[in-house]
């Protein structure tokens, strides 16, 4: 080896042991209080799902016509309201779907997790025996789209569910679907809305 290939793995490995000697000094800034402070994440609870024991079957008596922009192709979406759920322990919205086209029905026992910004399908309804249910076991979470069939998922966040990372109150989402309550405005979880 020359000398200058030496020195250039000299340059590399100083290199990295500053910068790994400052990532690991870094401290959080906070610019309300105007100084600087150690997060110790260490306390942190990881997210853990709640246990959906059973899943009720659709209440067709229920079902409420959603104003959405961006519905899959020729169909109209429906939610039950008797279905919709916010867990206390995950912060999870959980509802069934339906969707209408003509004769056509289709349903979804869905989870929307404002947190990650992910959904979730639980269930199916049989399309060929009404309120059967079809259980997913290999469901998983996955990101919500911006675009395609499954658009309305997005919109179902922003303007019914959630309030950034934040879920609804279950109070809330109710009266945001009746129309009551506009769905562009931030939750506030200091205000009472049922006022």
């Amino acid at each position: 080896m020359n000398k200058f290939t030496i020195l250039k793995i000299l340059c590399f490995f100083l290199t990295l042991t500053v910068s790994v000697s400052v990532l690991a000094e870094e401290r959080i800034y906070n610019p309300i209080a105007d100084e600087y402070f150690d997060y110790d994440d260490s306390q942190d609870k990881p997210w853990v799902e709640d246990n959906i024991s059973e899943i009720k079957a659709i209440n067709d008596e229920r079902l409420k016509l959603l104003d959405l922009d961006n519905p899959p192709i020729g169909f109209r979406v429906y939610i039950d309201l008797d279905s919709l759920s916010v867990s206390e322990k995950d912060r999870v919205v959980r509802y069934w779907l339906v969707f209408k086209s003509g004769k056509s029905r289709n349903a979804r026992f869905e989870g929307v997790k404002c947190i990650s910004s992910e959904y979730k399908t639980y269930a199916y309804e049989s399309k060929w025996k009404k309120n059967k249910i079809n259980v997913n076991p290999q469901a998983e979470w996955q990101k919500i789209p911006l675009t395609g069939h499954q658009a309305y998922l997005r919109e179902l966040r922003d303007y019914y569910f959630c309030s950034g990372v934040l879920a609804r109150p279950l109070n809330d989402i109710l009266d945001i679907i009746a129309g009551y309550k506009s769905t562009t405005g931030d939750y506030d979880p200091t205000y009472h809305y049922a006022q």
